[in-house]
C-alpha cells in the first residue's frame, strides 16, 4: 500500500455485500465496497453505484473539502465509479454514466482547485485517471466539453508539494485529444488551455518523461502516456508545441528511457506501449532533418533499434526496419557518417551481442541491417580515403584552363559557379562570361550555397568515377550521346541510384544555373582538357536537387572490366537494376581486405577498423 493512500483490504463476497449495506454511513465499509466492487455479484452493482451517487450528489462545499473525513468519503465514491467501470457496469449502464458524470467533474475541479488533498495526492491523480478512461471508453462525447479538457490540462499540469514531489496525470489530457481528433488547425485551441508558454509545457513533459522512464522503479503508466503526449504534439508539426519539441534534447531523451525501459528486469506490457510510443515519435522527427539523424546517432540509436527489433514482444513491427532505412540517408554527410563509426565502433566494444540479438529480428530488419552495415563501412572506407588525398576534386580556370585541385581556384564572386586560378584570368573572361554571370539572381545563388554540401559532392563525384563503366552502358541504352551525358545521384532514398540523363533538356529550365554549366561544359569539351568535364546532379533527403561541374579521372569512353558481384553498399539505376564498379576499385579491395582482417566477425571489424591502416598504406604507396 502506497503511503497517503485509501485503506485496501481483501474481502470475501459475503463481507462485501455486508460492507455495501452501510456504507452511506461508514467510512470503512465505503473503502471496503469501493476497493472488492470486482468480489460483489453483478446483481447488485446498481446498488453499489447509488451508494456512489448519494455521496458525489452532495454540495460541493469548502467545509467538506476541509474535512478529511468527509473528503475520503467523497474521493472513495470517485474511486468506486471507476471500480464499477473495471466491472464493465456502465456499458450496459450508460444512462447511469451520465447521471454521475456532472458530479464527477464536480468534485473532481473542486478538490483540485483546492488543492486540499489530505495527503491522497497520488490516489486522486491516479483516480481522476482511471474515471477518464472509463468514460472516454463508454461514450467519447463526454470528452467533447471544453470545461473537461480545460480539468484535464490542469490534472496534467499537475500539484507541486515541496519535499514530496510532483503529481500529475496524462491520461485525461489523452482522452479528449483523441475524442477532438485535432488538427494542425485545431491545436492552437488545445494549446491556449495550456496557458503558459511552449518552452514550459514542453520541458516540463520532457522532464516527466525522463524521470518517468529512468527512475527505479519504473513509472511505465507515465512514459506511456507521456510518450503518447510526446508523439502526438510532435504531429502538430506547425504548433508552436511542435517547434519548441525540436529545439530540445527531445530525441536523446527518448533513446535512453527506451534504452532503460528495455533494460527493466520487470516487463509488462506498459514496457511495450512506452517502447512502441517512443519510438513513434523518432519516426516522426528523426527524418526530417539531417541534424535530427546525427542527434540520434550520437545519441545511441543504432544499439537501440537492434534491441527493440529483437525484442519482438514490444510489437514494433517494421517501424525499426524503416527508421534505420531513414538514418541511412544521412551517412552520405560527414559529420554523420564520423558519429556512426564511433558509434558502432562503441556497441563493438561493449556486450552487446549483435549477432544473436539479429536472429530474433524480423527477416527485414536483418536485410536493412546488411544494407545498413554495407553502407556504413562503404563510406568508412571513402571517408579514411579521402583523408589520405584519394577521390581529389579537379577543377579548371574558365580562362587559361589550367587544372589543378577544386580546392586552388577562386569561385565568380556573382555566379558562384565559373572557376579562376587568378584575379587576372577572372577578368580576361569576364566579357564572355558577364551576360550568364548577370542572369543568376540571389534566389538562384541562395539555392547553392544553402543546398550544397562539400563532402557529399566529393562523395557523388567519387561514385560516378567508379561506377563510370555502368554509367556509360545506361546511356547507350537510352541512346544519350556521351557528349552530352548527364549523371544524377539519389541519394534521397535506400540503396542509392545513379540516374543518367541528357543535359541539353535542362535548357528550358528557369533556373539560370545549369543552362550556364552545359554551356560552359561543352565549351570544355571543344578544348579537350585531359580531365572531361560532365554535369552532376544531386538529389539529397528533404532537399533541393544541386547540380555541379565535375571532372571524371578518366576519358569519356573509357569502359574497363566491371565487377559481377561487390561486397560493398548496393547501388541501383532508375529501373533498380543492380550497378557494378570497374574491376579494379580501391573502394571494393579495401571492404574485402578489411573483412578477412576481421575474419568476417562484425565485432572486430568495428572495435579494429582495419581500414584506417588500409587506406593509409594504400594511399602512401600510391604516392611513392
Amino acid at each position: 500500500m502506497v503511503v497517503g493512500s485509501v485503506p485496501q483490504k481483501k474481502l470475501a463476497t459475503r463481507d462485501v455485500i455486508k460492507a455495501l449495506k452501510s456504507a452511506r454511513t461508514q467510512l470503512d465499509s465505503l473503502n471496503d465496497l469501493s476497493f472488492n466492487l470486482s468480489s460483489l455479484p453483478e446483481k447488485y452493482h446498481t446498488d453499489a453505484f447509488n451508494v456512489f451517487c448519494y455521496h458525489l450528489q452532495k454540495p460541493v462545499e469548502l467545509s467538506v473539502l476541509e474535512s478529511p473525513k468527509a473528503f475520503r468519503f467523497v474521493l472513495t465514491s470517485l474511486l468506486g465509479i471507476g471500480a464499477l467501470g473495471s466491472c464493465k457496469y456502465f456499458p450496459r449502464n450508460v444512462d447511469h454514466l451520465l447521471k454521475c458524470w456532472p458530479e464527477t467533474l464536480k468534485w473532481g475541479k473542486a478538490i483540485l482547485q483546492t488543492r486540499l488533498f489530505h495527503d491522497l495526492e497520488e490516489t486522486f491523480f491516479r483516480c481522476a485517471d482511471g474515471v477518464f478512461n472509463m468514460a472516454s471508453g463508454v461514450d467519447l462525447d463526454l470528452m467533447r466539453d471544453d470545461s473537461v479538457l480545460d480539468f484535464a490540462v490542469d490534472l496534467w499540469k499537475g500539484h507541486r508539494i515541496k519535499g514530496k514531489g510532483e503529481y500529475f496525470t496524462t491520461g485525461p489530457l489523452l482522452c479528449c485529444m483523441t475524442v477532438k481528433s485535432l488538427n494542425e488547425k485545431q491545436v492552437d485551441y488545445l494549446y491556449k488551455f495550456f496557458a503558459c508558454d511552449e518552452r514550459y509545457i514542453i520541458r516540463k513533459l520532457l522532464r516527466r518523461f525522463h524521470k518517468a522512464g529512468t527512475s527505479t522503479p519504473k513509472d511505465t503508466t507515465a512514459t506511456t502516456d507521456l510518450s503518447d503526449l510526446l508523439r502526438r504534439l510532435e504531429s502538430f508539426s506547425k504548433s508552436p508545441l511542435s517547434h519548441e519539441i525540436r529545439c530540445t534534447n527531445a530525441i536523446p531523451i527518448a533513446i535512453s528511457v527506451m534504452d532503460a525501459l528495455m533494460d527493466d528486469p520487470n516487463q509488462t506490457p506498459e514496457h511495450g506501449f512506452s517502447v512502441r510510443f517512443s519510438l513513434d515519435f523518432l519516426l516522426q522527427i528523426v527524418p526530417t532533418q539531417t541534424n535530427y539523424i546525427g542527434e540520434a546517432i550520437s545519441s545511441g540509436v543504432i544499439r537501440t533499434l537492434v534491441r527493440v527489433a529483437a525484442n519482438q514482444q514490444y510489437k514494433c513491427l517494421e517501424k525499426p526496419v524503416y527508421l534505420l532505412n531513414e538514418i541511412q540517408l544521412g551517412l552520405v554527410f560527414k559529420d554523420i557518417l564520423t558519429d556512426a563509426i564511433t558509434s558502432m565502433k562503441h556497441i563493438a566494444e561493449g556486450n552487446l551481442d549483435v549477432s544473436r540479438l539479429l536472429q530474433s529480428a524480423t527477416l527485414s530488419f536483418q536485410e536493412e541491417w546488411a544494407k545498413f552495415s554495407s553502407l556504413l563501412l562503404e563510406h568508412a572506407v571513402i571517408l579514411e580515403l579521402f583523408d589520405n588525398d584519394h577521390g581529389i576534386e579537379r577543377g579548371s580556370c574558365a580562362c587559361c584552363q589550367q587544372m589543378s585541385e577544386r580546392k586552388e581556384f577562386k569561385q565568380c564572386s556573382g555566379c558562384g559557379i565559373i572557376l579562376y586560378c587568378s584575379k587576372a584570368c577572372q577578368r580576361r573572361d569576364w566579357p564572355r562570361h558577364r551576360k550568364m554571370c548577370e542572369r543568376v539572381d540571389d534566389e538562384s545563388i541562395g539555392h547553392l550555397i544553402f543546398n550544397s554540401d562539400r563532402w557529399s559532392r566529393r562523395l557523388a563525384t567519387l561514385q560516378v568515377n567508379r561506377y563510370w563503366p555502368s554509367i556509360v552502358s545506361l546511356a547507350k541504352e537510352e541512346g544519350i550521346p556521351l557528349d552530352y551525358l548527364g549523371v544524377q545521384v539519389r541519394h534521397d532514398s535506400v540503396p542509392f541510384k545513379i540516374e543518367v540523363h541528357d543535359f541539353r533538356d535542362f535548357y528550358d529550365e528557369i533556373n539560370p544555373l545549369e543552362p550556364m554549366m552545359i554551356k560552359e561544359i561543352l565549351r570544355r569539351r571543344k578544348t579537350k582538357e585531359s580531365h572531361p568535364c560532365t554535369l552532376l546532379t544531386i538529389t539529397h533527403m528533404g532537399m533541393a536537387e544541386v547540380s555541379y561541374m565535375i571532372y571524371l579521372d578518366n576519358a569519356l569512353d573509357y569502359l574497363p572490366e566491371k565487377m559481377s558481384e561487390t561486397r560493398g553498399a548496393i547501388c541501383l539505376d532508375e529501373n533498380d537494376k543492380a550497378l557494378f564498379p570497374a574491376k579494379q576499385d580501391n573502394v571494393e579491395d579495401i571492404i574485402s581486405r578489411s573483412h578477412m582482417l576481421s575474419d568476417s566477425d562484425w565485432r572486430i571489424l568495428w572495435r579494429n577498423l582495419p581500414f584506417q591502416s588500409l587506406a593509409s598504406a594504400d594511399m602512401q604507396n600510391y604516392n611513392k
